[in-house]
């Protein structure tokens, strides 16, 4: 705050609170867009670990589904080998 000419002159403390109240203000409102930005980001990392947790369980199904797949398309036509095999090796076949 700047004394003007023909204003009654304030003391040094006065002039000192004057030009430190905009500044606690400004501070203030910053201080409140950074407590929500740290809100925001907490809610982010939340979000974020259950995605991976959702990520990680999907990929232990897809592989568990096709790890299964797998064994019945080799199993089936083995069994059939084997089941043909034993009958010829026992004379059923």
């Amino acid at each position: 705050m700047v004394v003007q000419a023909g204003e009654f002159p304030q003391t040094f403390q006065e002039q000192v609170l004057a030009e430190l109240w905009p500044i606690n203000s400004r501070l203030e409102a910053q201080q409140q867009r950074l407590d929500k930005l740290d809100q925001d980001v907490q809610e982010l990392n939340i979000r974020l670990k259950t995605y991976q947790k959702a990520s990680d369980q999907l990929l232990i199904l897809v592989s568990t589904i096709i790890t299964g797949a797998s064994a019945v398309i080799i199993l089936t036509p083995l069994g059939r080998t084997l089941a043909d095999f034993a009958a010829t090796a026992l004379g059923m076949g």
